[in-house]
């Protein structure tokens, strides 16, 4: 397949790819990973209830391997890893990753290399579900076929593996993607056409440890867009203050 938003070709079939995390996001990236034709292990170190149900559906329905409680060695068998985003950057498997210089992305990044469609993202530390919520809104009033995603609770992974099932052939498909500073942890060429900016304000410092690195986070977001793409933010939330604490 072509990744319009990096003019690359993208084919996983065949590869080994490890998903990190059974959340939501974990499941639908699994999901979309194994429909495309790659050889899909999951793992996630919690026991949770969520956790268990979601690996006993990978591998009943989706005959998806997996395992839960731990990270055994097997994840370090991959051509890719996909993370979900309660997994930090920061983490011990994340760093011994790196240094099998296995490729690492989140569940946005990945999504986005299998779809042509028109992508709005929005993000900020308040207000971007009400955002996105308008958005779809104004949206379904036109001529465009508005898709809610991401952090709102709905994995773009999941939008994205139906789309391929179900093509929109006018091309009026749009997303509107609500991204959180932990889904920009793992992004290298993920570029959406319309990057919205809501606020900035100290948030998740716990997660990032500093100011500068949550910035840092949310300018991920707009790092790979370019003249014919368009930033929209709020300037009197995202002051000149903000943008300088990047360097």
């Amino acid at each position: 397949m072509i990744n319009s938003k990096t003019k690359k070709t993208v084919d996983i079939y065949n590869k080994k790819i490890t998903v990190i995390g059974l959340g939501l996001s974990g499941m639908g990236a699994a999901k979309l990973a194994n429909f495309l034709g790659a050889k899909v292990f999951a793992s996630d170190k919690s026991k949770k209830d969520n956790v268990l149900y979601n690996s006993m559906e990978l591998m009943t329905v989706h005959h998806i391997a997996n395992e839960t409680g731990l990270h055994s060695d097997r994840i370090y068998d991959a051509d890719l890893w996909i993370v979900s985003p309660g997994i930090s950057k920061n983490e011990d498997i994340i760093r011994k990753a790196e240094n099998l210089k296995i490729p690492i992305i989140g569940e946005i990044e990945f999504s986005s290399w299998f779809t042509h469609s028109k992508i709005i993202a929005i993000t900020g530390s308040n207000g971007k579900t009400t955002t996105a919520s308008i958005l779809y809104k104004m949206c379904k009033y036109g001529n465009r076929i508005p898709v809610l995603a991401g952090n709102i609770g709905i994995p773009f992974s999941e939008r994205v593996e139906n789309e391929i099932k179900n093509p929109n052939t006018d091309n009026a498909l749009i997303y509107i993607l609500e991204c959180s500073s932990f889904q920009m942890e793992f992004i290298n060429d993920f570029k959406p056409d319309l990057a919205i900016y809501t606020n900035i304000t100290e948030d998740h410092l716990d997660r990032h440890g500093t100011m500068k690195e949550y910035v840092k986070m949310k300018m991920q977001l707009s790092k790979n867009m370019n003249n014919n793409d368009l930033i929209i933010y709020n300037a009197d939330e995202i002051t000149p203050g903000i943008i300088v604490c990047l360097y």
